[in-house]
């Protein structure tokens, strides 16, 4: 039956169907009957081979409409993406992952650290900056490198190194970032 369904459904015209009684004095029921007879005593003696459909090829594939909203659709169309990975996210979560080993023992999967780069415990502005900062999206370094007549903008002035969030957090000296560690450890 599930064949049948889906040999129906790959027709491209319109097809109706109308019940069979066999007492009907009307031509068509019966001369269905006599064609599928004829069609029966064609194929006796050969052999057919059936064509087997997938196993949902019948089914309506979607939703209603009516009862979609925003936030369903939203998820079904991220289900659907098939993202790859960006080589600094990568490397990003590498970074994130071996440095709370060191501090905590845990070797956290991706999707643990991206969870927590969600909690409410964090103000919205700073979860956007971890968030932005993993994807290496703050337009810094190599970024600057493929506009022609910036790429002096990728360097860092006082260090002479190649600009990134790492470096401007933690090794450059021009900053002051010396003085805000200090507090932060006080903190």
């Amino acid at each position: 039956m599930r064949n049948l369904l889906a040999e129906i459904r790959q027709r491209q015209v319109y097809l109706s169907f109308q019940p069979f009684n066999p007492t009907d004095s009307d031509e068509g029921p019966n001369n269905a009957k006599t064609l599928a007879r004829v069609a029966l005593d064609m194929t006796s003696g050969r052999s057919v081979t059936p064509v087997v459909y997938p196993r949902n090829a019948h089914t309506v594939q979607g939703g209603r409409l009516s009862r979609m909203t925003q936030s369903i659709m939203y998820k079904a169309i991220i289900s659907m993406k098939k993202v790859k990975p960006r080589r600094s996210t990568t490397i990003n979560l590498d970074i994130t992952r071996h440095g709370v080993k060191s501090i905590s023992g845990d070797l956290p999967d991706d999707e643990v650290i991206w969870q927590s780069l969600k909690s409410k415990v964090f103000p919205q502005r700073l979860r956007a900056f971890m968030w932005r900062t993993m994807h290496d999206a703050y337009k810094c370094g190599k970024w600057w490198g493929a506009i022609e007549g910036y790429e002096h903008q990728g360097q860092c002035h006082v260090c002479n190194t190649e600009e990134s969030m790492d470096h401007v957090l933690t090794e450059c000296r021009a900053s002051g970032q010396d003085t805000i560690w200090k507090l932060a450890e006080l903190s």
